[in-house]
């Protein structure tokens, strides 16, 4: 299972094979193409470094997500659930202030 993140870097490395595929046989393009070609195989390389830099960040998310899941499920003999959040949906809301967006 590969995360989101990590299925857009995919996909977007797939998608700079069409480029290169242009660049493999000039002659058969016009320079135009080849010039765009160069320019979004320099974007999109651009544009995973972007991604592959937010991978950490993507992982401490999801490691919060579950550490907050243990926490939410613990049985206090005392107090019963200590649920922090009533669902998902409201943890999710909440810690990536999407309420309204």
């Amino acid at each position: 299972m590969k995360t989101p993140m990590q299925e857009l870097i995919n996909q977007v490395e797939q998608w700079m094979l069409d480029d290169k595929e242009v660049l493999k046989n000039p002659s058969a393009w016009p320079n135009y193409l080849l010039v765009e070609a160069n320019k979004m195989i320099d974007v999109k390389s651009e544009f995973i470094e972007m991604c592959k830099e937010m991978l950490e960040k993507e992982k401490e998310q999801i490691i919060n997500a579950y550490e907050q899941g243990i926490e939410d499920g613990y049985w206090d003999p005392e107090d019963g659930y200590t649920n922090q959040f009533k669902d998902a949906e409201q943890y999710y809301n909440e810690t990536f202030n999407t309420k309204g967006q």
